[in-house]
């Protein structure tokens, strides 16, 4: 496979020129089955977002607050995120997912994932939005093996060799290096990362990984104990008339029926 897409993502890689201010969690070398550790992750000085600890374990991955003052659980209007928007142009479908997603997290200080992140367009438009939350961003970067249910969706992304995954990833890291301890970068199968976040903690999740029918399934079981009460699952892709052999719209429609919320750019979600 000729990996087309490669050189454009290493002379973008290398315009930017923006290394790695801090030193990054690496979740495939950080000793997961080991002993534990609290690794303490630097507060970004130009972002005054939550700081976390991480505790790693065998089973599990703890994020833990500082405490703070309880705030409304208000959403923030369109208007105020449209308004934020135009400082941060991305092509339209990016920008509609990031403001779809940034309407259901509450104006305190919230925490979603994102699985299946790529380049991590949408995630960064939300946090430069929203300086208060944080976000766990999920993904393989990795090839899809040849004859895989994920290769036949015909999905743009599993048709991508290896050499390309690994050069969006490193574009990925970078441009998160703005939001510092903000954000976590777990470059791992949908299913391993969510066994290692533990139940209830996050206010939001935003599924966009393998669109065949079984990991979608598989994803949505997984992700959705993740959620706090009165949090959101959703994703992307339901009904994409474009690509007629993805998962999305059969999956989420077995699993939650008429509580299925749609929003722009083929986005759904459901209240927990």
């Amino acid at each position: 496979m000729v990996c087309s897409t490669a050189w454009a993502y290493g002379a973008a890689r290398s315009g930017l020129g923006l290394g790695w201010p801090w030193a990054a969690y690496d979740w495939a070398t950080a000793g997961v089955g080991g002993v534990a550790h609290n690794i303490p992750l630097p507060q970004n000085k130009k972002r005054k977002g939550r700081r976390f600890t991480i505790a790693v374990s065998s089973d599990k991955v703890l994020m833990m607050e500082n405490k703070k003052p309880r705030w409304s659980s208000d959403y923030l209007p369109d208007e105020t995120l449209r308004a934020r928007a135009q400082h941060f142009p991305r092509n339209s479908g990016v920008e509609e997912r990031a403001l779809a997603i940034s309407r259901r997290l509450p104006t305190r200080p919230a925490v979603f994932a994102e699985i299946g992140v790529y380049a991590g367009d949408v995630s960064e438009m939300v946090l430069r939005w929203r300086p208060d939350v944080d976000a766990v961003l999920v993904d393989s970067w990795t090839a899809a093996p040849l004859g895989s249910d994920w290769e036949k969706t015909r999905d743009g992304h599993a048709a991508m060799c290896q050499t390309e995954h690994e050069l969006v990833y490193q574009f990925c890291r970078e441009r998160m290096a703005f939001a510092g301890s903000a954000v976590r970068i777990m470059p791992l199968d949908s299913l391993t990362a969510a066994a290692l976040v533990d139940n209830a903690t996050l206010d939001l999740v935003f599924l966009d990984a393998d669109h065949s029918l079984e990991a979608v399934r598989s994803d949505i079981e997984a992700w959705l104990p993740k959620v706090k009460p009165g949090g959101w699952i959703g994703g992307h892709d339901y009904a994409n008339e474009m690509f007629p052999l993805f998962g999305v719209k059969q999956a989420v429609d077995e699993r939650f029926g008429s509580q299925v919320e749609l929003d722009a750019n083929y986005t759904w979600f459901v209240r927990v």
